[in-house]
């Protein structure tokens, strides 16, 4: 699965956000799109979407303990 490129709905998994927010990420060019398919479905890169999916979660670990929030449980 290495070299394959993730959909909407795989990267949606991989962040924890919906195909909706990963469109939005797409969109804003938070998130690169690999490719688009002939029909226009966007296309990603796995490792684009887990270097995406590790800043959200140290921005998350920050913000939890900017708050005095125990370090929420992550991959």
């Amino acid at each position: 699965m290495a070299n394959e490129l993730l959909e909407t709905g795989q990267a949606a998994l991989v962040l924890r956000v919906s195909p909706f927010r990963v469109r939005q990420l797409a969109d804003g060019g938070t998130l690169p799109v690999a490719m688009r398919t002939a029909t226009g479905r966007r296309l990603f890169d796995p490792s684009a979407v887990e270097q995406l999916r590790r800043q959200r979660a140290r921005a998350q670990r920050l913000r939890s303990k900017k708050a005095g929030r125990p370090n929420p449980v992550s991959a």
